[in-house]
């Protein structure tokens, strides 16, 4: 199977983007008397990079992207993926719920106190743990990949519904190998049904719309490219750099999802593997999943400690200290996350496919 590089470094930058989106958040959706400066009045023309949705977007598009390189050919290998696939997310889902278990025993979540301070129900209302909370993060993998439920940790309210997608996508998969044996008729049976399989993913949420569009770049966009002999070398580097530019067509906030889709299109669309799989910027996607579990419950517990503490400074830059320390401890956590925990991850499912290919 084929290694789209740039694609792993693409859902880095993109999980990166979500961070700096959620953490600018404590000021953009604060009440507008909270804050009241030149930076609260430069949110307010809403620029992409710091919007989380456009970011949230391209990462799955990037993910439909990748789960597309799966070629699956028997049911029984259907059944595997979705099982592996299952292990791939809610392993990683249960150790960094632990995490966030650890951090509210020790550190504790403060961010409802900082209602003292400002106003911003989003922030302030993040982590209200009722219960056995042990508990509930040893059984995330199944509350939250099974039953979209993410109390433990907010940002995984899509896990879900991508857990849904990649099973769409592995049966797409699996159906089209199916069709495509069929000597009579298998070009027509080929497109009815991606047909309707794409009118069915357009009207799921948008996790899902999004994660399934990836895919079909990667099956019919990309090769159109190619046969076109279309290589872009440095596009990631001219597209993240339009996106920072923030078009002004793109300023109004129920056109992100049109910008990431156009910008994802862009993109994933000519990339041609370019960069080393010894390169460093691949650091950026394998800390991805680190960066989007761990900087939420950071900025919650460290971000509102900061806040709270900083007393002889405005409330304006103690948020902005929050910020900066939890974006530098973020990243710090998710290359912890990485060789450590999602090390671990890797080798039980290398051992679980090991385990299922043989029988």
């Amino acid at each position: 199977m084929k290694k789209y590089h740039n694609i792993t470094v693409l859902k880095g930058i993109a999980c990166i983007g979500v961070m700096i989106g959620h953490f600018v958040g404590i000021i953009k959706y604060a009440d507008k008397n909270s804050f009241h400066n030149w930076f609260c009045l430069f949110l307010e023309k809403d620029y992409i990079i710091f919007n989380e949705a456009f970011w949230l977007y391209l990462f799955f598009i990037a993910s439909g992207f990748l789960l597309a390189q799966t070629n699956i050919e028997k049911s029984a290998e259907l059944i595997k993926k979705i099982v592996l696939r299952f292990a791939r997310l809610g392993l990683p889902v249960l150790f960094s719920s632990l995490i966030v278990w650890s951090i509210y025993i020790t550190i504790g979540f403060k961010n409802g106190e900082t209602a003292t301070l400002f106003t911003n129900a989003w922030y302030q209302n993040a982590y209200q743990l009722k219960g056995n909370v042990l508990l509930s993060a040893l059984g995330s993998p199944v509350t939250v990949l099974l039953m979209g439920m993410s109390s433990l940790n907010s940002p995984f309210w899509v896990l879900r519904n991508m857990f849904i997608a990649s099973i769409g996508i592995y049966a797409h998969r699996y159906i089209l190998n199916v069709l495509k044996k069929k000597d009579k008729y298998s070009a027509v049976a080929v497109w009815l049904f991606n047909i309707i399989y794409l009118c069915v993913a357009l009207r799921s949420n948008k996790i899902v719309k999004y994660t399934v569009m990836g895919e079909l770049i990667s099956l019919y966009v990309l090769p159109v490219y190619a046969t076109l002999k279309i290589k872009m070398k440095y596009l990631n580097v001219i597209v993240v750099t339009i996106a920072l530019a923030d078009l002004a067509v793109f300023q109004a906030t129920h056109q992100y999802s049109y910008a990431a889709v156009f910008f994802a299109l862009i993109i994933l669309a000519s990339i041609d593997c370019t960069i080393n799989p010894k390169s460093k910027m691949l650091c950026l996607g394998n800390i991805s999943f680190g960066i989007y579990a761990l900087h939420w419950p950071l900025i919650c517990a460290v971000g509102a400690q900061i806040i709270l503490h900083l007393s002889e400074y405005t409330i304006f830059n103690r948020v902005l200290a929050a910020i900066a320390v939890c974006t530098v401890l973020s990243v710090i956590a998710a290359v912890l996350f990485h060789i450590t925990f999602e090390k671990i991850s890797l080798n039980i499912v290398n051992k679980m496919k090991v385990y299922l290919y043989r029988t």
